[in-house]
């Protein structure tokens, strides 16, 4: 998994110094935008947010039911626990 995040990375670098270099049809705002360095990392924490997102969505799709099962169970603990307190 790391391999491909590596990957991903050097894909991402590559495609912004060739940005850099004003390769391809970009318009001059993008260039701008690219050749500053802070709107570099905005790029890069953009990318990795994505990748967050997108894992989470994956996990939540994989193991939903069992997220949803163990809330509730939590949830009736705290109810009995709080009930039990109460008629004391």
């Amino acid at each position: 998994m790391n391999t491909m995040f590596l990957k991903m990375q050097v894909k991402c670098m590559s495609a912004v110094e060739s940005l850099k270099a004003g390769a391809g049809r970009t318009g001059t705002t993008v260039r701008r935008l690219v050749k500053d360095e802070r709107a570099v990392s905005v790029i890069e924490y953009a990318i990795l947010l994505g990748v967050i997102v997108g894992a989470v969505t994956l996990a939540v799709g994989q193991f939903g039911t069992q997220i949803s099962a163990a809330i509730n169970d939590i949830a009736g603990r705290v109810t009995t626990t709080v009930g039990n307190v109460g008629s004391t």
